[in-house]
């Protein structure tokens, strides 16, 4: 999980201000078999990812010309892979290879 909080504030008789708050998750879950030969009644290779990014911003001014922004900005750039090996020799009579 990603987590980014901004809080700003301006005051004064001419009052500007800005909250700017960026999340970002990135990563790689992996799930494979690296071996030469896997013999079994059945193979189950599975990876499984959960991202989250969470942005909270919070802005406010106070004058007598007074401006105020916020910009929240949350990425989330992983990737997930499932696989066997290239030279795997695989016997089973069941095989699942899942990547979510």
């Amino acid at each position: 999980t990603a987590d980014a909080d901004a809080d700003g504030y301006a005051f004064g008789g001419i009052g500007a201000g800005a909250s700017l708050a960026n999340a970002v998750n990135d990563g790689i879950t992996v799930a494979y078999i690296d071996v030469p030969t896997v013999k079994a009644g059945g193979l189950t290779i599975k990876a499984d990812t959960y991202d989250k990014a969470n942005v909270h911003t919070q802005s406010g001014a106070g004058a007598i010309l007074a401006g105020s922004g916020s910009i929240a900005d949350a990425v989330i750039s992983s990737s997930t892979e499932a696989y066997l090996n290239d030279n795997a020799t695989v016997n089973v009579s069941n095989i699942e290879i899942v990547a979510q």
